[in-house]
């Protein structure tokens, strides 16, 4: 008997001990999102935001690392050769988290880049300093030609139609040509006389010199690096890896080269990108759509994911884990959002030709549905949530935990963000071995 007590001690110390941890890990996640939000809410065009320590940075033009002050503190993103965050440790309160706004293919937007835990990052870009396009339009009737270089004799890259709004990043020195940016990410020479006069741009560019190769630009080649471990024993901790999210202005979309792979994100698209092996990337879609060029290229809906290796052919994509993706900090993006779900994973049909519940008993699993009427799903346990989406008479699904809502009623937890009120459905099945948790 004294055996047994002391076992019934120590388990309870056990269990004591691992929440004490998962608080502790969530503070400190919690804390350093704050810190982003605040801090970095300023934040210039391409540059680097500190967000929460520990980070490394290499810079281009210097042997010894550059180190930060204080969350906020800013640096050029043309002065990073190499990034590198730290993992979690929530006894020290570290967890590396920081924010790029690279330019979008030499234009004057800039997409969000946030990157978190354990995480290296190398720069791969061409350019050695920010290089912000001037839009033109093709005046010419007959259109231009661009070219592989400020030649009339060069090899032709594609043409360009009257009235097409392009980007220019430089001129030769005679201003005969002009440096060509395509929102298809292409890059070439154009004729200087098919744009009619520019007198008042020569003074807002440079003259550039035709052998310099500007393929990508800061942060637009990236080499990417994230750890696959998963020892940290935190419900509330992200994976690891950086999130891509463009802007609804852009002009743009924003073409990126990861790890040898080149992606395409239009405008409002959020991504999630991991390494978990040399040339390798995982791409997983939030928001929006991801083009993938490779063999073959295919285009990557939101709820779906896929791994992508150079030099191997891509399989189809499939359906990413939700519950993995609503960890990530979508609310400190310039546009927060949820992880987009595919609520036909998550939800039962109505069966017309039995009624809801019917045959269903007590040695199966817990199941709500919507019996009297319509249930809407919400993304807090609130009446004042966000409704995500609405159960129909007769649908049904599992769910995994519930809590006591902000209104002091039940609320049954169907996913990561996703709760329906025990008011608002009916219940079969064994739900009381479903757990009882607090919310937040």
């Amino acid at each position: 008997m004294v055996r047994f007590g002391a076992l019934v001690v120590l388990v309870l110390m056990v269990a004591q001990i691992a929440q004490a941890q998962t608080e502790r890990c969530s503070a400190v996640i919690r804390a350093a999102l704050t810190l982003v939000r605040q801090e970095c809410a300023d934040q210039s065009f391409a540059r680097l935001c500190y967000g929460n320590a520990p980070i490394h940075i290499a810079l281009t033009d210097a042997d010894d690392a550059y180190t930060f002050t204080k969350p906020g503190d800013q640096l050029a993103l043309a002065l990073v050769e190499r990034l590198e965050l730290s993992p979690l440790n929530a006894q020290f309160g570290e967890w590396g988290i920081v924010v790029a706004k690279p330019q979008i293919n030499f234009t004057s937007d800039a997409y969000t880049l946030l990157a978190f835990g354990e995480v290296a990052v190398d720069n791969l870009g061409d350019a050695t300093f920010d290089i912000v396009g001037v839009p033109l339009t093709v005046q010419s009737r007959q259109g231009l030609n661009l070219r592989l270089s400020p030649d009339a004799s060069a090899q032709q890259i594609t043409s360009l139609l009257t009235g097409q709004m392009v980007h220019v990043s430089g001129y030769t020195d005679d201003q005969q040509w002009l440096r060509i940016h395509l929102e298809s990410g292409v890059l070439g020479w154009a004729s200087a006389s098919g744009f009619g006069d520019l007198s008042a741009m020569w003074s807002t560019l440079a003259v550039v010199d035709p052998a310099q190769v500007l393929d990508w630009g800061t942060f637009g080649a990236i080499e990417l690096r994230t750890s696959t471990s998963d020892l940290n024993n935190c419900a509330d901790l992200p994976p690891d890896g950086i999130l891509i999210q463009t802007p609804s202005h852009a002009l743009m979309p924003v073409h990126l080269q990861v790890n040898g792979v080149i992606l395409t994100f239009p405008v409002e698209t959020t991504a999630f990108l991991q390494s978990p092996a040399e040339g390798t990337v995982m791409l997983s879609v939030v928001e929006g759509s991801v083009i993938v060029k490779g063999e073959p290229s295919l285009t990557v809906e939101a709820t779906r994911q896929v791994m992508v290796t150079v030099g191997e052919k891509t399989s189809l994509p499939n359906a990413y884990d939700y519950n993995s993706m609503a960890r990530l900090p979508l609310e400190v993006l310039p546009r927060p959002l949820f992880a987009a779900l595919d609520f036909s994973t998550l939800v039962r049909p109505a069966n017309p030709s039995q009624r809801l519940f019917e045959n269903y008993t007590t040695e199966q699993a817990c199941l709500v549905g919507a019996v009297l009427d319509a249930a809407n799903l919400r993304d807090t346990p609130s009446p004042l949530g966000r409704v995500r989406h609405t159960l129909q008479m007769g649908e049904s699904a599992f769910p995994i935990a519930r809590a006591t809502g902000l209104d002091q009623a039940v609320w049954w937890k169907l996913a990561e963000d996703v709760w329906v009120s025990s008011g608002a459905v009916g219940v079969a099945g064994n739900c009381a071995v479903v757990p009882f948790v607090t919310y937040p």
